[in-house]
């Protein structure tokens, strides 16, 4: 019906025509899907429990404080050592220093 319209409003002169198309436009040509109030078909049934540390047992706690015992102790053997007395000048990595002036400089 409008296709019989359009050109006689046209013939008239009058320019009050509609536009040829909408004020919105699909850029796609599918439609909109709405959401699915249904969950997802992968994730059914209630969420997977966390996960938790393997149950150790006693003598694997046992051995390894010993352990850490022994490098506590080698540690603090090495920091307290009463034949080397600690100085900040043994520290320094070369024995001896020396200046030698050259000629020519001022």
């Amino acid at each position: 019906m409008s296709s019989l319209i359009r050109p006689a409003l046209a013939a008239s002169g009058r320019r009050t025509v509609a536009p040829l198309r909408p004020a919105w436009r699909c850029l796609h040509n599918s439609s909109s899907r709405t959401a699915t109030p249904l969950p997802h078909p992968i994730a059914a049934g209630p969420p997977p429990q966390p996960p938790q540390a393997p149950v150790t047992e006693t003598e694997d706690r046992v051995a390894r404080k010993r352990q850490q015992a022994a490098l506590l102790a080698r540690q603090a053997q090495i920091k307290v050592d009463p034949a080397k007395p600690a100085s900040a000048l043994r520290k320094r990595f070369w024995k001896e220093a020396s200046v030698k002036e050259t000629p020519g400089t001022p």
